[in-house]
């Protein structure tokens, strides 16, 4: 049956000499999958946070659609041309891709991945933007982590706490990264300058939270991502 939708790209693999398996995130079904005959002739117009207009038939009982045409429907030109900025593209596409399963309708969250595609494009400074991009994406999914008072400086990555004390020493991170994290939260003027300073451990606290509270996550192919931008 053929169908159309309106997908987000967050991975392409080879599938054979000329074709590719690609993955969208879809504006009416989710998280979708198809196999792209001839895909390869066609790579360079599919970029990860692209956001595509689809034309593919799927069978009910099928994993796989068989995808026919992409035409990209954003604009993406400073993701495109600036280099930084496109490897944030492939961080940000590498994290959805890994913390998306479902293949049910999500409209808020469509939206939201295209004000974060939107709000990369346009921003002018980006050190800090996958830090916020992640605190954003786990405040979305309904994990954000609870913050017990503002002094509260030990983050139990387990418990998705911050403590006065920390509870479990091998489970708890206490640097100026956690605490950047922290007043993020709790929204304390200071957090800008913070996040910058330590956006790299930021990251990496946040990505191993992500590991810990989804299933399957998987982030080292992200945090090699991350380096490239902020070593």
């Amino acid at each position: 049956m053929k169908q159309s939708d309106y997908g987000i790209l967050l991975n392409r693999i080879s599938y054979s000499e000329n074709s590719l398996i690609t993955t969208f995130f879809t504006e009416k079904s989710g998280i979708q999958k198809f196999i792209f005959l001839g895909g390869k002739k066609k790579a360079g117009n599919l970029f990860p946070l692209g956001i595509y207009e689809l034309t593919y038939y799927k069978r009910p009982d099928s994993e796989l659609g068989k995808l026919n045409q992409a035409i990209l429907d954003n604009s993406m030109n400073d993701i495109f041309f600036n280099p930084v900025k496109s490897v944030i593209a492939f961080f940000m596409s590498e994290i959805l891709y890994q913390g998306i399963k479902s293949e049910e309708k999500d409209s808020e969250l469509f939206s939201f991945i295209n004000q974060e595609i939107n709000n990369l494009e346009n921003q002018k400074e980006v050190r800090t933007y996958p830090a916020l991009f992640l605190l954003n994406f786990i405040s979305h999914l309904g994990i954000k982590p609870h913050v017990e008072d503002a002094n509260s400086h030990y983050f139990n990555l387990e418990q998705g706490v911050f403590s006065a004390c920390p509870s479990d020493l091998d489970k708890s991170v206490h640097s100026n990264a956690s605490i950047a994290i922290r007043d993020f939260l709790i929204e304390a003027e200071n957090h800008h300058e913070l996040l910058y300073q330590n956006a790299k451990e930021v990251v990496s606290i946040l990505i191993a939270y992500l590991s810990i509270h989804l299933p399957n996550f998987k982030g080292q192919k992200s945090l090699e991502f991350a380096k490239e931008i902020l070593d």
